[in-house]
């Protein structure tokens, strides 16, 4: 199952490497696999991923899964199906941005990054709150989430999610326009490519800020976009 798809999600290995980290990460339950779309759960953020040829296929399968809390599909015809028959009340569209390249990027050294830990649960979701406060509570509990410094004050942090992405990326106010994002951002992808992995980030297309960061430090962007949906 695993070779099958595999062999299917990377024929477009940028648009499905969201669907492809689980997988060689081991946290994904395959649930489908051949050559017209896999379908899959991903275990730690308890996801169902979806990529398929043929919408028929998508929706057959989406309803042997029946309603689930959230989904993650890469073509926009299933994301309406899902919608239509489970009525999500949320739905994020994204692009993908994947750092192809294997050297690091170079840092400033601007800043000093620590990992944070679930002390710093208030602090993150004060200033993040693209996430719920139990969601931040968990990655910082996993140890997904760095905070950057100056002069002993934290000034911005970012981390990973839980199915693998870069983000939770945030500067705060005061500390902006000085490049301790693109220093934070740098510092993630130097992590994620020492421990032998792609760095990717999902990104609203209307944040032309984030891309354009992204595609400067080389990260592929692209043009097709992938749907998450939850409530």
């Amino acid at each position: 199952m695993i070779e099958k798809a595999l062999a299917f999600l990377n024929g477009d290995r940028l648009l499905h490497m969201g669907l492809i980290f689980p997988i060689k990460r081991g946290t994904a339950e395959i649930i489908h696999a051949d050559s017209n779309g896999v379908f899959i759960k991903e275990c730690e953020s308890g996801a169902f991923m979806m990529s398929v040829k043929c919408a028929v296929l998508g929706k057959k399968l989406l309803d042997a899964a029946g309603r689930q809390e959230l989904f993650c599909v890469c073509q926009e015809s299933i994301a309406l199906y899902l919608t239509d028959k489970f009525n999500h009340q949320k739905k994020l569209t994204c692009v993908q941005a994947v750092y192809e390249k294997s050297e690091p990027i170079p840092l400033q050294g601007s800043l000093d990054i620590r990992r944070l830990d679930v002390s710093h649960t208030g602090a993150v979701f004060e200033h993040y709150q693209y996430a719920d406060y139990e969601y931040l509570k968990k990655r910082l509990e996993n140890g997904g989430i760095y905070g950057g410094y100056v002069n002993g004050e934290m000034c911005g942090f970012v981390g990973t999610h839980a199915e693998g992405s870069i983000g939770i990326l945030e500067v705060l106010e005061k500390y902006r326009k000085r490049g301790f994002g693109a220093e934070l951002l740098g510092f993630m992808v130097n992590k994620i490519l020492e421990e032998g992995n792609v760095p990717f980030s999902q990104i609203e297309p209307e944040n032309e800020v984030s891309v354009r960061l992204h595609q400067r430090f080389g990260f592929t962007v692209t043009p097709e976009k992938l749907y998450w949906l939850f409530d």
